[in-house]
């Protein structure tokens, strides 16, 4: 109630005061001036400045992004020259100044919210730092500390107080909030680099994100108060949760460094595990999303890549064979039937020349000899049902051209 009443009294006296005086009325409007400048500059820049198309990408979006934040800036800074200006003719400039606070924490707040990729964190961010802007401006900062410091409470020889616990909530929250940015910056750093190979990539991305997140953590414990030494116990109890409860979490990471580091698994490899066929688009922490050739996308943990058989059609090469297999009556001229597949194949585009197609026959049945054709195609990702689907439409042709006969199974 002290600070509520506090606050109240200080907006009270800031309104009332505006009014009272010649000299801070005149602040009042030369403040609003000032604004009505910023809204114009940046308006009129803004104007200029939307033609402009730079040839380096990463420049052209900082461009786009430091346009939208031109209105909290210009103002911030019209403010602060005019309060530095205001200095020299009035005794008390509060009036601008308190202006120009507000300016800056407009800017502070619509940075944050440009910057968040995340809308729900970053939301939630600025939810947080109003008050604690608010209460800076108005000077109550330092009182509603001392306040809430005094609500505390012990736990072993660890004193924790209300004021620890917000500032520990407000600083990991705005800590994890900036590590995302640094880590989706540092992600998309290391996937533009030529030099390294896709698994290699990933490997920096896990680590690099590893790395900033324990960071976050250790310093979140630092800021609340708690020291670092108790970490000896946390980390006992923590093996003690790998061996139980967070054994698969950890297992299905591992087996996604292992991965990683052997190249077995790469981006768009296509690969068969467990019935399903698709191709790698993610390899995560936890799992791999595989988008299969129905267009389902699917999660598989890592560890089954590593248990489970797995076929990688993609692994050396796109190169991949394809079968085709037709029963022909016993009195068709079997070498002619040979031919006539071998022909149809050879003569597809989707076919390779090199392995050269083959045709056996493979099995003698009660009323058909079996001919089973093998051929190659170059890239088995782009599928082997389109260039089976023509040989062997023309294979039907053929075979009705020349009386090849296939029986018909009662």
């Amino acid at each position: 109630m002290f600070i509520y009443s506090k606050l109240l009294k200080t907006v009270e006296e800031f309104f009332t005061g505006i009014f009272a005086s010649p000299e801070l009325y005149l602040q009042f409007v030369l403040a609003l001036a000032v604004l009505a400048a910023a809204l114009i500059f940046s308006y009129y820049a803004k104007k200029y400045a939307a033609g402009f198309r730079l040839k380096n990408e990463s420049l052209d979006h900082f461009l786009k992004g430091f346009l939208k934040l031109l209105m909290p800036i210009s103002a911030a800074l019209f403010l602060t020259i005019a309060t530095v200006i205001s200095e020299q003719f009035f005794k008390d400039s509060q009036i601008i100044l308190h202006i120009a606070r507000l300016a800056r924490a407009w800017l502070i707040l619509t940075l944050v919210w440009r910057l968040s990729e995340n809308k729900s964190l970053g939301r939630l961010i600025v939810i947080m730092l109003i008050p604690i802007l608010a209460l800076r401006i108005l000077g109550l900062f330092e009182p509603t500390v001392s306040y809430l410091d005094a609500i505390d409470f012990n736990i072993g020889k660890l004193r924790l107080s209300l004021y620890l616990m917000i500032k520990g909530v407000v600083a990991f929250t705005m800590m994890l909030w900036l590590t995302g940015i640094i880590s989706e910056t540092g992600e998309n750093y290391i996937r533009k680099t030529k030099a390294l190979s896709f698994n290699t990539k990933e490997l920096l991305i896990k680590f690099f994100e590893i790395i900033l997140y324990s960071i976050v953590f250790l310093t979140t414990l630092n800021i609340i108060g708690i020291d670092l030494t108790a970490l000896a116990v946390f980390g006992g109890a923590l093996g003690v949760g790998i061996g139980f409860g967070l054994q698969k979490i950890t297992s299905n990471f591992i087996s996604g460094v292992i991965l990683l580091a052997e190249k077995s698994i790469k981006d768009n490899d296509l690969v068969e595990i467990e019935g399903v066929t698709g191709f790698v688009r993610r390899l995560g922490a936890r799992a791999i999303r595989m988008e299969s050739t129905d267009g389902r996308e699917i999660l598989i943990p890592n560890e089954d890549f590593i248990t489970q058989k797995v076929t990688n059609w993609t692994y050396t090469n796109t190169k991949a064979r394809a079968e085709i297999k037709i029963g022909i009556s016993y009195d068709s001229d079997v070498e002619k039937a040979i031919t006539l597949m071998l022909t149809a194949a050879k003569e597809n585009s989707g076919c390779l020349a090199a392995p050269a197609p083959e045709c056996f026959v493979t099995e003698f049945q009660p009323n058909a000899a079996e001919l089973t054709l093998y051929f190659w195609v170059a890239n088995v990702a782009k599928g082997r049902a389109k260039p089976k689907s023509q040989i062997m439409t023309e294979i039907l042709k053929r075979f009705a051209e020349n009386s090849i006969k296939i029986p018909v199974t009662p």
